[in-house]
């Protein structure tokens, strides 16, 4: 519901008496709680009383929040990670040397994204007065690419990644050395054991601090978390993603496109300002047409090792 203006003004005044009064008490029990966590500690310039709630939301400084993903999400670092896919896929990712990077609304229907908000109670991205809300325009408006760690034949079996994502093991696991320049959009899923893992209360400890000043929590980026925050049913992918996000009021440097599903995806070159991708390694599937795989390497004048083809089950 929108605040008249004597209500908004009365928030104002009161969030200002807040920083005022009780700045120093607040960041006193928020630091206790990352160091609980174990985490860092912030400064009193990086959290503040707003109007409607407390947090970082609208401020420049986005230190608590990279505080609260890195807990979370640990950033990934460089080395060999694992791209499962089918042949005209991989072809056309050798023709263009560009990784598609598509919307996790391909993954509504697994409940994807809302996790980690009805967890903890954290609905503000349903609040019609945001410029962007709802689960639908929050969803089109990320962008992200699987990848896992480069494992054995046998393990990549137990794991289901060729059933799942190896087209039945008629696909392709391609292998990339891959070059980290920006960590923060590259980290690793999180899988929660049980429905609020205590292991990973901060978010509940933080949102308790502010409840007692009668608002909300809330930091700037939120709508990144439920990108990383996957049900524990598919833990043994040990995913990690490469996340994207595009901000309605800025300018987006890639094209959005979108597939026969209606599904919306963007395409990065192997060398971009957030990774470095090198194809390093192929391996067919039990059921792929090697010499098919080899036609489309040589096509292309590709370096990559053609490893053997994967163990059938």
């Amino acid at each position: 519901m929108k605040l008249s203006e004597k209500e908004l003004n009365k928030l104002i005044a009161e969030a200002g008496k807040l920083n005022k009064d009780q700045k120093q008490e607040l960041l006193t029990s928020v630091n206790e709680s990352l160091i609980n966590a174990n985490c860092p500690v912030i400064t009193a310039e990086q959290i503040t009383f707003m109007p409607q709630s407390v947090g970082n939301w609208g401020m420049q400084d986005s230190t608590l929040t990279t505080i609260i993903f890195d807990h979370y999400y640990p950033p990934a670092l460089d080395g060999q990670y694992a791209h499962f896919t089918d042949l005209n896929a991989f072809d056309s990712i050798l023709k263009q040397k560009k990784m598609r990077l598509t919307s996790p609304l391909k993954r509504e229907s697994d409940d994807e994204f809302i996790h980690v908000y009805d967890e903890y109670g954290m609905d503000g991205y349903q609040n019609s007065t945001h410029p962007v809300s709802g689960k639908k325009a929050l969803m089109e408006n990320l962008f992200y690419l699987s990848l896992t760690g480069n494992q054995s034949s046998d393990i990549d079996m137990q794991r289901g990644m060729w059933d799942h994502f190896g087209n039945a093991g008629t696909g392709v696991k391609l292998v990339f050395q891959i070059t980290v320049k920006n960590h923060d959009s590259f980290r690793k899923v999180f899988y929660p054991e049980i429905s609020g893992d205590l292991s990973k209360d901060l978010i509940t400890n933080l949102k308790r601090i502010a409840a007692i000043y009668d608002r909300p929590f809330v930091i700037n980026r939120t709508s990144r978390l439920g990108a990383f925050y996957i049900s524990n049913v598919f833990k043994d992918e040990y995913e990690t993603r490469l996340l994207v996000k595009k901000l309605p009021e800025m300018p987006f440097p890639f094209p959005v496109h979108i597939n026969s599903a209606g599904i919306p995806f963007i395409e990065l070159d192997f060398d971009n300002k957030l990774v470095n991708f090198n194809l390093i390694e192929v391996q067919p599937g039990f059921n792929c047409d090697r010499s098919h795989l080899q036609s489309i390497l040589d096509s292309y004048h590709s370096s990559a090792t053609l490893l053997p083809s994967a163990k059938t089950p």
